[in-house]
Order: C-alpha cells, then sequence, then structure tokens
C-alpha cells in the first residue's frame, strides 16, 4: 500500500498534467493542477541540476586513476643484457596524449627507445614497455631508473613520476689474483693475475689496477705496468681472457708477517671507469732462518761413485723444531730425514751417495743431480718456515776409446816383414763412442827411427795430417768434431825398414799414441793413451 501510495504522489508532483489527463483526480480542482505544476518544475529543476552536478564531479572533480611501475632484474650483472619492465595501468577513464620518458643511469647501453607517446590509453587497459641493454656500473654500488609520465584528461594535464633502484651485484669481467700462501724475504717468485670476459660481447677500454706493496721489489712483467701500477688492456673478446705474470721479491720485509696485493678489475677506464672486481691477496713474508747448501762431484766419468753433502743451519735467533728436509733426485727417488730441533746458530751435514751411473751408458750431455729443500718450525711463534729450493747438477764427461791398427794389405812389400827389406804399412787413427761433443781434437805420435814418412795420409773429419821432420811427430788436428755415431779419425802410410839386430822381434811402426780434446759439455780436457803400434809378427832374417 505504501508503494501505491508514494507512486501516487509523485505523480501529482513530477507530472500533474499527465495525471490530469489519464485521471479525473484535478477535475473541479484546476488550482490544485496549478500548483503542483509549479511544485512540478522547482522539483525537475532542481533533479535536473543534481544530475548536471553529479555528472560535472563525476568527470572533473575525480582524476583518473594512472598507475605507473618501472622494475629492473633480481640480480644485475656488469657488463650482460638487462631490462628495465615499465607498466602503465589505467583505471576506470580514458586518457589521452599519454607521454613516458624513462632515465636510465649512464652506464646503461639502450637498444630500444626511452620515450613513447599514445593518442589514448582507455580505461581498463595496461601498457607495457621492456627497455632492453646492456648496463655497465660500479659492483655493490646501487642505481636508480625513472619514469616520467604525463597524460591529458577533458583539458586537464596531469604529470608524475616513479622511479626503481637496482644494485649491480656482480660483473662479467672476472679477475683472479693467483699468489704463494708463503714467501721468503728476497726469494724472487712469480704471481699472476688471470682476467676473463664472461660477456658474449667485447670488453674495451679494460684496466686492471694493481696496489703493490712498497715492499715488493718488481723485477720482469709479461706487460707494461704503469707507476700508478695500472695495466691497459685495449679489448678483451668475447669468452675470452688472459694472464698476467709479475716477478719480483719483497726486499725490506723483516720479521713474519703479513703483506697484502690488491687487485681491481676496470671496465672503460679511459673515460667512465666503472669499478668491477676487487679482490685483496694476502701472504705472508718471512725472514729467512733456515739455510741449505749442497757440494758434491760437479763433473764425473759414468761409472764414478757420486757422494753428495747436504748442509743445513739455523742462521735465526731462536730454536727450529720439526725440521724435515727432502732431496728429490733426476729420476724421480726422493730421500726424506727429519731433526727435532736445530738451535740458533747451529749446523747439521748429512751424506748420502747417488747410484752409480752405469759405465756402459752412452747419452749426450748426460747429468745426473736433485734439488733439496727443508721445512721447520720457528719455536715460540709457531710459523712455519722454510728453505729456497736448492739444485746440485752433476754433468759427464763423454765415454770415448782411441785405438791405431795397421793394414799391411794396403801397402806392400814383404809380410811379415825381413830385415833391410822395406815394408809400406798403412796406419788408422780411431776416436770412436764418444757422447759429447768435442773440440781442439788432437792426435799425436812420433814415429821410430827405422820408420819413415811417406806423405800419404787421409782425414775424415778436421785438418789435414801433419809430420814434423825434425821430432818426428806426426799429428792430426781438428777444431771440432760433434758426436757422431760412426769412428773419427785418420790414416797416413809409413815405410818400415827393419835392420838384422831386430830379427826374431816385434818392434814398434809408431811410439805412444796420445789423444786430446776439449769436452764441449762440461769443459774438462780429457786424455786418453794408447799404447804403441807393434808389428803384428816377428821380423824375419834375410833370405
Amino acid at each position: 500500500m505504501w508503494i501505491k501510495h508514494v507512486t501516487k504522489k509523485t505523480g501529482h508532483i513530477l507530472f500533474p498534467y499527465l495525471w490530469h489527463y489519464f485521471t479525473d483526480e484535478y477535475k473541479d480542482r484546476m488550482h490544485h493542477l496549478v500548483i503542483d505544476t509549479l511544485l512540478s518544475f522547482v522539483i525537475l529543476g532542481l533533479l535536473g541540476s543534481n544530475i548536471v552536478l553529479g555528472a560535472w564531479f563525476y568527470l572533473f572533480s575525480i582524476q583518473p586513476d594512472v598507475q605507473v611501475t618501472i622494475t629492473a632484474p633480481d640480480v644485475v650483472i656488469s657488463g650482460e643484457p638487462m631490462t628495465l619492465d615499465t607498466a602503465i595501468v589505467v583505471g576506470n577513464k580514458t586518457i589521452s596524449a599519454v607521454d613516458a620518458k624513462l632515465v636510465v643511469p649512464s652506464g646503461f647501453a639502450v637498444d630500444s627507445p626511452l620515450e613513447y607517446n599514445w593518442e589514448r590509453l582507455a580505461a581498463h587497459q595496461t601498457q607495457t614497455i621492456s627497455t632492453t641493454g646492456r648496463f655497465t656500473g660500479n659492483v655493490k654500488q646501487t642505481y636508480r631508473a625513472i619514469v616520467l609520465y604525463s597524460y591529458h584528461y577533458y583539458g586537464q594535464s596531469f604529470s608524475d613520476s616513479t622511479t626503481v633502484e637496482f644494485e649491480v651485484d656482480a660483473s662479467s669481467l672476472e679477475v683472479v689474483a693467483h699468489t704463494p700462501d708463503q714467501i721468503l724475504n728476497h726469494e724472487s717468485f712469480t704471481w699472476t693475475v688471470e682476467y676473463f670476459n664472461s660477456a658474449h660481447i667485447e670488453r674495451s677500454q679494460v684496466c686492471i689496477q694493481l696496489d703493490i706493496p712498497d715492499a715488493f721489489a718488481l723485477e720482469s712483467s709479461s706487460v707494461p705496468i704503469s707507476e700508478s701500477g695500472q695495466v691497459n688492456i685495449d679489448a678483451v673478446p668475447a669468452q675470452t681472457g688472459g694472464t698476467i705474470s709479475i716477478t719480483g721479491s719483497f726486499s725490506n720485509a723483516i720479521g713474519e708477517g703479513k703483506q697484502v696485493i690488491g687487485v681491481v678489475g676496470v671496465d672503460q677506464c679511459t673515460t667512465a671507469a666503472w669499478r668491477q672486481v676487487s679482490v685483496q691477496q694476502p701472504l705472508e713474508v718471512l725472514t729467512p732462518r733456515l739455510q741449505i747448501s749442497t757440494a758434491g762431484p760437479s763433473i764425473a766419468n759414468v761409472g764414478d761413485r757420486l757422494l753428495y753433502t747436504v748442509t743445513y743451519t739455523n742462521s735465526g735467533d731462536v730454536t727450529l723444531e720439526n725440521i724435515a728436509t727432502t732431496v728429490v733426485i733426476t729420476g724421480g727417488e726422493t730421500l726424506y730425514w727429519t731433526d727435532a730441533s736445530l738451535a740458533a746458530g747451529e749446523r747439521r751435514t748429512k751424506t748420502f751417495t747417488l747410484n752409480t751411473v752405469n759405465s756402459s751408458t752412452r747419452q749426450k750431455n748426460l747429468t745426473t743431480g736433485y734439488s733439496v729443500s727443508a721445512v721447520a718450525t720457528i719455536a715460540g711463534i709457531g710459523v712455519r718456515t722454510y728453505t729456497p729450493t736448492v739444485s746440485y747438477q752433476t754433468k759427464f764427461n763423454s765415454t770415448l776409446a782411441v785405438s791405431q791398427v795397421a793394414r799391411y794389405d794396403l801397402g806392400y812389400g814383404p809380410h811379415p816383414l825381413k830385415a833391410w827389406e822395406i815394408t809400406a804399412v798403412r796406419v788408422f787413427w780411431e776416436v770412436e763412442d764418444f757422447t759429447n761433443d768435442l773440440s781442439n781434437v788432437t792426435l799425436q805420435a812420433t814415429l821410430p827411427a827405422q820408420v819413415e814418412w811417406t806423405g800419404h795420409a787421409a782425414v775424415t773429419e778436421g785438418g789435414a795430417m801433419a809430420y814434423d821432420p825434425a821430432t818426428r811427430t806426426v799429428t792430426w788436428h781438428s777444431s771440432s768434431v760433434p758426436s757422431w755415431s760412426h769412428a773419427q779419425g785418420a790414416s797416413f802410410e809409413v815405410r818400415v825398414f827393419p835392420n838384422s839386430d831386430q830379427v826374431g822381434k816385434q818392434i814398434n811402426i809408431t811410439n805412444d799414441l796420445v789423444f786430446s780434446a776439449r769436452d764441449s759439455f762440461t769443459g774438462v780436457v780429457l786424455k786418453r793413451f794408447a799404447g804403441a803400434l807393434r808389428t803384428d809378427q816377428v821380423i824375419q832374417a834375410e833370405e
């Protein structure tokens, strides 16, 4: 009932004429119709005004709901590709003349546009922007990217900005330093810096900044190092790297202490100078407290017994404990001995014999030897110290054999030789089975009174043979003879004229043969002697 009543009253007030035509409730009451009509105009006017005001309020008093966000990757690696994602989410109102501009850090080399424009973005629409490129920055530093945006709505302009911050977690330029854990003061050593470009594009203008302690004395390096400790590398191709080798020593470090070598990798070091990798490599520098020396034969002949001594001394001012000495012999055999303690200034000597090199060994420039080192603990402070490795080498002289033989079939005259008759004999000198190169080689012998030099001679190497009639000396000399496998030497002819007093005896064709030469490997002058060359049979009487 109440709904019917409300509907009736609303019809009277809002639509009196319609009510008048379709009903007879205004019959004979025209003044009511006039009053209701006036009231209707007033109410409809007020209602229309409210509708217009409501529409105006919705359009102009409530701003569009526009949300803009920008996101960065969770992990950012300097030198690697990177994408920034921007999302523009439009709420319940359509906007126009939309502009978006990205402001990125200076190390971001972009591959896509930084500014975008749209004439219109409808309500409930989402627009996504992906900004790609390669970012280079300082590792562990925070950077910020900004999106500046603006739009229009029914003659009104709006603008705002949003940001994202990200940290550079690591770098695709990798740098690693390698140094010994311990080093002795004044001991020369080599340490290295390895660098690698793990990115898929070339890195240019790379430099390695070295922070080397003042106590380090640089001896050499594989690349130039500036006075400030910088190594410049023009380019490092993708997926490649290199190594820097530095040799030197600590020249004024005293006592046992730590030294730290710093290494920093820098990208684009001549322009932006982005700090990529920073490493600290500590090493312990020790004052030498244990000294070691060795002695033995520096030159030997194959078959000799080789006796060596190793002497180690505590050159410090406190006792050394748990001394362990290791000798590594050529060929891999190892000797090892220990001592519980060694007082300050105390010296000890160990003697050992190496296995004899068999006398039948034939090898050019043959050597044997060993290396020796020792470690110990410094009493009181418990620091482990050591000695540099000391090497000792023994060189072996060349093996060789010298001989002289006579050939009767290459001459003329009777054989066996006869008194008062001439027999021509060919004498051969040979040097064989030598293993090292020889220089200043000389073979020499004198001729007995009954033997005559004919001047017929030949040599395999070196100079011609010579004969000195005043001393009756035959000489063959060569400045150098390489260690070939075949025999070397010379031959010459002599005439032998026995007398009757030599009948029934073997006589000398040449006196003792003397060989001398310098071993080019050991530097030793080698001498060998061959006995006199005698006839193979006794002298026969004349017929």
